[in-house]
């Protein structure tokens, strides 16, 4: 505020500046909670659209393909999970500390864009490709699998780019935009293609183009919007006339960044290598049928992801005013709300996901313990995966890195040993076996360090009581008749209103424990 000497005018100016001062604090919480709906709204629009588009390509391409399909996209996505460096963490973590100094952040960002897109061209030749060409004959011995793989593979960059560009959209608090420009574009186009495309030419190459047509018009999107609204805000900078300064810029930053990229890329094999390993291991039929299972497992932990999100900030809230009894709170209410909805879900997959083929087609077939199996993972997840952020945000990453970094060895070994005897099975085992270790050794840590659970026994009881729930709504259906879409959903929906008394009344499981 500009200073003034102390008169009537400077009084009015004073509060004429407070006044205008007022409503801009309404407009900026109003924008961030237009955001936050925004992203929210784009997120389930996407599990939406997901799970619709799923099961049209499964029906339309049948289970060998659609097995297929899933292994070029898993390959796909975790070279993508690399491709970034770590940039699109690091620079927002940057930007967050540097926004004053305007000029560094504009030179950074463009010129880190810059050597991402080299380093990723020099990626997709020197290694992406020939690993294509290894595991096309070597691995996955599937007709035409080097062409679908090596297709995808060309998008790599626009994928980096565009991760990286999120930081700024984030820092600008528009993460909401740009999830409208991103999942939500990304996920209209796959919709509008299955519905027309692919039910003409119902084959896995058609699957793929769709994929590189998501991804390319999203991209194509975000970069007009920026150029257009951002691009004055971090514009793009000007050439490096020293080389060597610039390699050695490029160097110091990427040997931070690329710890943010094992991370992430940690993280995302826990739920990606099982299908990879099954399908080196076994069919592209088991495959197909394992990944239809795994993508309607993965719906156990939908609402507990969400309500997760907002329990990073209060961890690390609660660790700065040394509030033990306050982070204990946290977890064990989100332990409460987490073990009620996603127990829910979990009797729903486990019990009636041997029935999915009425909805996937006569193509596939699902086993009972491989659906029970499978949830029984997501489950350990959905409840206690949020005990990362009492590790991560309070210093403590390393540890958390470490454990996740354990679990990606037992769901390997395991993978490695069981999918060969037990195929699916062995696959839903590993799976079970590496969400258990990296949760138990979490609540081991935990403990150790702040001295409490995360969750009580009565957080057993939903899920427990889910399953007979289950099994008694199906007993009291099948009389109707044999085994159809219509007689399971009915199932499904006595199996909703046998359960709700628990979502209504859980007053007795909330009650802490003397």
């Amino acid at each position: 505020m500009p200073v003034h000497i102390f008169s009537g005018t400077s009084l009015f100016t004073d509060v004429a500046d407070h006044t205008k001062a007022i409503p801009q604090k309404f407009v900026r919480a109003a924008h961030a909670k237009a955001d936050v709906l925004l992203a929210v709204a784009a997120q389930i629009f996407q599990q939406i659209a997901t799970f619709v588009t799923g099961v049209m390509i499964a029906r339309a391409i049948g289970v060998e393909q659609y097995g297929i399909s899933n292994l070029v996209r898993n390959t796909f996505t975790m070279i993508s999970i690399v491709a970034p460096l770590g940039l699109e963490i690091w620079l927002l973590r940057f930007y967050g500390v540097q926004r004053a100094q305007g000029r560094e952040i504009q030179e950074t960002l463009g010129f880190m864009r810059v050597v991402c897109l080299v380093i990723n061209i020099g990626l997709l030749v020197c290694i992406f490709l020939p690993y294509d060409y290894v595991v096309s004959h070597f691995v996955y011995k599937y007709p035409d699998f080097m062409v679908l793989l090596g297709l995808s593979l060309l998008v790599v960059p626009a994928a980096a780019d565009l991760s990286i560009l999120g930081s700024v959209y984030k820092s600008e608090s528009r993460f909401g935009l740009y999830s409208l420009l991103t999942i939500g574009v990304q996920s209209l186009v796959r919709l509008l293609l299955v519905v027309t495309v692919l039910q003409l030419s119902p084959t896995v190459l058609t699957v793929i183009l769709i994929n590189i047509a998501q991804l390319g018009l999203s991209y194509v999107g975000t970069l007009v919007h920026f150029g257009l609204r951002l691009r004055a805000k971090i514009p793009t900078p000007p050439a490096i006339e020293d080389v060597a300064r610039g390699a050695g810029r490029a160097f110091e930053v990427l040997s931070v960044s690329v710890w943010f990229a094992g991370s992430t890329l940690v993280y995302g094999a826990l739920r990606l290598v099982d299908v990879l390993l099954l399908g080196a291991f076994s069919t592209a039929k088991a495959v197909g049928e394992y990944s239809a299972l795994s993508a309607i497992a993965q719906l156990v932990q939908l609402y507990p992801l969400a309500a997760s999100q907002s329990i990073g900030p209060q961890v690390a809230t609660a660790h700065e005013r040394g509030d033990m009894e306050g982070l204990r709170a946290i977890y064990r209410r989100y332990a409460r709300q987490a073990s009620l909805v996603a127990g829910f879900v979990f009797g729903g997959v486990a019990y009636f996901g041997s029935h999915l083929d009425l909805l996937f087609g006569k193509s596939f077939a699902f086993q009972p313990a491989v659906a029970g199996l499978i949830a029984f993972g997501h489950l350990l997840s959905a409840i206690f995966a949020p005990l990362g952020f009492c590790l991560s945000m309070t210093g403590r990453h390393r540890l958390e890195f470490g454990i996740l970094l354990g679990g990606i060895v037992v769901l390997v070994a395991s993978c490695c040993l069981l999918i060969p005897i037990y195929d699916q099975a062995g696959c839903a085992v590993s799976v079970a076996l590496a969400f258990a270790a990296v949760n138990v050794a979490r609540s081991g840590l935990v403990f150790r360090i702040f001295g409490f659970f995360p969750a009580t026994w009565r957080d057993a009881l939903p899920p427990l009581a889910a399953l007979p729930l289950a099994a008694g709504a199906d007993f009291l259906v099948r009389p109707l008749g044999e085994r159809t879409l219509v007689t399971t959903g009915l199932a499904c929906a006595l199996y909703a209103v046998f359960y709700l008394p628990l979502l209504i009344w859980p007053k007795p499981l909330q009650r802490e424990p003397s």
